[in-house]
């Protein structure tokens, strides 16, 4: 009888031992921290401007009459950002002064890291694990930091407005956990492949009775610059069956913006697909893709699944009543490029900024009932600006620091000190369970070990960029226990319930009670506490320290 293909657990250990993971240069993460400052975060939800007011900085405890305000700092990603700080000039924060700052929302860029080979990531403009980012507030010595350059210039006169934008619409599928090709008892490997994430419900042969299956999906596309460059389109989809006996098994026809597709293929893989289409072709105002399974293959498994749909295209200057609007725009030959927006909502109640994010610009701008002047001076090459209302700016309104001990306050833990230098055993676990995993900790150095006890919340911050619940930081952090400290690590103990970040419905990515629940992460779907130090000094499925743990959620 005719059945789903499986392969065998036996070949699933020899291919995956023989490819261990990629042991490329690897940052730690922590590279980035002057342990001699204080760090608060900044957690970003939205992309967009936000703003920092002296009574916030104030209410967390931020000293700011011990230093000039031009000696703050906005670090993500490990890099220090641009900003702008109204007021800073005179060296004191005063009380209408602000900080204000571009910031975006976390997506895939650090999930690479969970991948054998990075090129295997389906999506990296989606998270697995936190949509979160984290930016890091702090101040130096210097005054000499990054900061964002004040266009004030609005005379128009003698300036031809532009006749449009490159704008981005982008549709990420996330309904579904697909964990991938599966062994003959159902199966995956713990290890992420070009196949597993977060994907759209599934497109079956089996999903609708009789006939081809025919699913359709619309993606946002207004006010088309019918005289512009060419658009560029761009959807990944994934073959998420294996049919026995039968190859290739998987039979696809996509129809969008005057295109076709027509493709056949074989199991678990991706099919990515880039085109170039006329502006003209784009529907307004959303275009339509259509996924057409003709179900002529005698297949009994062709079971496929959406990953993104991405189209740039010229766009008129048209706001369309949205409060804030990212797009790019080509390089002209003046000076200065004059933009001249309409489809701002009515009345004018509510001014706009414009920051030119690709050369660090805050460009004051002109509005006139529905329609907002202002000029870019050009730089050679295309730009990336952002416009926002006012009204739409993030007032952010908590910076918890990234420590909270009181003889370390808002200071990193510097796991470099010589003081760590004999640890020879590590406990990570969660602040909620300190009181016990203090004393276990006890009860380890009362045996002969040197024990260090880590707070997970910590090892975010030093080791994953701030990303919550994301299991880079543990390895990372073992990776530099391993290099950095004198003596041999003999053991590595988790102390805390985990739950999967996907392929459930107890999951943590999108469950709020379960991401509550997840005192320590694990690693993999399904999750392999093994897999956090497997092939950083030896073969694949050997982990670097012997590793175990206690799924606790509380002292009871």
């Amino acid at each position: 009888m005719p059945m789903e293909k499986k392969f065998s657990t036996f070949i699933i250990l020899i291919v995956l031992i023989a490819a261990p993971f990629s042991l490329k240069a690897q940052l730690y993460g922590n590279e980035w921290i002057n342990y001699s400052q204080q760090y608060y975060q900044i957690k970003v939800v939205n992309d967009g401007l936000h703003r920092i007011t002296y009574s916030t900085l104030i209410n967390e405890g931020i000293p700011l009459g011990t230093f000039d305000p031009r000696q703050i700092q906005i670090i993500y990603k490990g890099e220090e950002q641009y900003i702008y700080v109204q007021g800073e000039g005179d060296g004191v924060f005063n009380a209408t002064d602000y900080i204000e700052f571009y910031a975006e929302s976390n997506d895939g860029w650090f999930d690479e890291n969970v991948y054998s080979n990075p090129a295997d990531q389906p999506n990296p403009d989606f998270s697995l694990f936190n949509d979160t980012a984290v930016y890091f507030l702090t101040w130096t010595t210097s005054i000499n930091n990054r900061r964002i350059t004040v266009e004030t210039d609005r005379n128009f006169t003698g300036y031809t407005s532009e006749t449009y934008v490159n704008y981005t619409e982008r549709d990420n599928y996330y309904s579904t956990y697909y964990a991938g090709e599966t062994d003959v008892n159902g199966i995956t490997t713990p290890e992420y492949t070009d196949c597993e994430g977060w994907f759209d419900s599934p497109m079956s042969i089996n999903t609708q009775t009789g006939g081809p299956q025919v699913f359709n999906r619309t993606i946002s596309t207004p006010y088309a610059y019918l005289s512009g460059p060419q658009a560029s389109i761009e959807f990944l989809v994934i073959g998420e069956s294996n049919y026995s006996g039968l190859a290739p098994d998987h039979h696809l026809l996509v129809s969008y913006a005057g295109q076709s597709l027509d493709t056949t293929y074989e199991g678990y893989v991706p099919i990515k697909v880039n085109k170039m289409v006329s502006p003209a072709s784009l529907g307004n105002p959303s275009t339509t893709f259509i996924f057409t399974l003709p179900d002529d293959l005698n297949s009994g498994a062709d079971r496929n699944a959406l990953s993104y749909i991405e189209i740039k295209y010229p766009r008129q200057l048209n706001m369309d009543n949205y409060a804030k609007m990212k797009f790019s725009a080509p390089d002209g030959a003046l000076s200065k490029a004059y933009f001249n927006f309409n489809g701002l909502s009515t009345p004018a109640v509510d001014s706009c900024l414009v920051y030119d994010i690709t050369n660090h610009r805050r460009i004051l701008t002109q509005r006139s009932g529905s329609n907002l002047q202002f000029l870019v001076p050009n730089s050679s090459s295309e730009k990336e600006l952002f416009i926002s209302y006012e009204s739409a700016i993030v007032q952010v309104s908590s910076l918890p620091p990234v420590n909270n001990d009181l003889l370390n306050y808002a200071k990193f833990v510097d796991y470099s000190d010589t003081q760590y230098d004999d640890v020879d055993y590590i406990i990570i676990s969660h602040r909620s369970l300190f009181l016990k995993a203090t004393e276990y900790a006890a009860y380890r150095q009362s045996t002969g070990y040197n024990v260090l006890l880590a707070d997970i919340d910590v090892l975010y911050n030093q080791f994953a960029y701030g990303i919550n619940k994301h299991p880079i930081a543990m390895r990372n952090f073992v990776r530099f226990a391993l290099t950095e400290f004198a003596d041999t690590i003999h053991g590595l103990f988790l102390i805390g319930k985990g739950y999967r970040a996907g392929d459930s419905p107890y999951n943590y990515r999108f469950n709020s009670t379960y991401n509550a629940q997840t005192l320590v992460p694990s690693y993999g779907i399904p999750p392999s506490d093994i897999m956090i130090t497997s092939g950083i000094v030896d073969s694949y499925y050997q982990p670097a320290i012997p590793t175990g743990r206690l799924a606790a959620r509380n002292y009871t």
